[in-house]
């Protein structure tokens, strides 16, 4: 499987330069995404990305993903995605044939209240309820600079206060009974993008591929979007301000995991620390989740 978590340890992260016209697909940030707007309900592309619903536009594989040393992440085995509660009967009957086993919500208390979930899961809030003073930094901000400031705030604040539960959200991935998994939140790109990130860095994949699965959650609507851009604005909230919120910058994603390296090490040793996940955890994880590189495509 070549080297163990304790020998990748010693290997400096790549630079997280990073250009936002770039998209990913399963090869590498190199080629395009997929359009996720198109397709049968249900639908997992071959070596592509989405996977298709009618209520549900961020709902996507992490499989095909370079993984080091000639590896890659399986398909059909982890799936990220935005809020479930809308799903169709069509919706419905179409996540069964994925054959998911386990469900892990990352959303807040409140909102899984406001929109509870269609199929069983697991609560693992990765923010309970956001402080009051991060809400006012929303609303407050004047123009773009400070609201990618807010945004990538908000993420250190996650990984910081909420190491635990992704500790424990790695520990459920790595049981076979939990397989295939999908994690998500309400847009599938903020909570659910650094879950993914991490999980993505812990396997292998090199840094610029991990900002890119991020910069996909920019391809489709932000669930709720047109109702709440209107209000914002009338909160005196600018409209440059307001794209970054529903955006997926790549930019802010890599400052968050850059100042993950700065205070930590890295992604491995934030989870091997904070998170307080084990080495043989992590070598499980990579064991379980990739597999020699082009062994496997995603179902048609």
């Amino acid at each position: 499987m070549g080297r163990s978590i304790a020998g990748r340890l010693q290997c400096k992260a790549p630079e997280p330069g990073w250009l936002a016209s770039r998209s990913v697909s399963a090869a590498g940030p190199e080629q395009a995404a997929p359009s996720p707007s198109t397709g049968t309900p249900g639908e997992a592309l071959p070596k592509q990305r989405w996977v298709r619903f009618e209520e549900c536009s961020n709902f996507r594989d992490l499989g095909g993903y370079p993984a080091g040393e000639g590896r890659q992440t399986k398909w059909g085995l982890v799936f990220r995605s935005g809020l479930l509660h809308r799903f169709t009967e069509a919706d419905l009957l179409a996540f069964g044939e994925l054959g998911i086993k386990a469900v892990f919500d990352l959303r807040s208390t409140g909102e899984r209240q406001q929109g509870p979930s269609p199929v069983a899961s697991v609560h693992l809030p990765l923010a309970e309820e956001m402080a009051t003073y991060e809400l006012m930094g929303i609303f407050t901000v004047s123009g773009r600079r400070e609201a990618e400031e807010a945004v990538v705030g908000l993420y250190l604040s996650n990984l910081h206060r909420r190491a635990s539960v992704l500790g424990d959200l790695f520990t459920r991935l790595c049981e076979p009974t939990n397989l295939p998994a999908l994690f998500h939140c309400t847009a599938g790109k903020d909570r659910t993008g650094l879950a993914a990130a991490l999980l993505l860095s812990a396997l292998g994949t090199d840094r610029d591929t991990v900002i890119a699965d991020y910069a996909l959650s920019g391809d489709v609507p932000t669930p709720d979007a047109d109702a709440f851009r209107p209000a914002l604005l009338s909160a005196g909230v600018p409209a440059d301000a307001i794209d970054v919120f529903f955006g997926a910058h790549p930019d802010l994603m890599a400052r968050a995991l850059a100042e993950l390296d700065e205070q930590y090490g890295g992604p491995l040793q934030y989870l091997l620390g904070p998170a307080g996940l084990k080495p043989a955890t992590l070598d499980a994880l990579r064991e379980l989740l990739t597999e020699p590189a082009g062994m496997s495509q995603a179902a048609g």
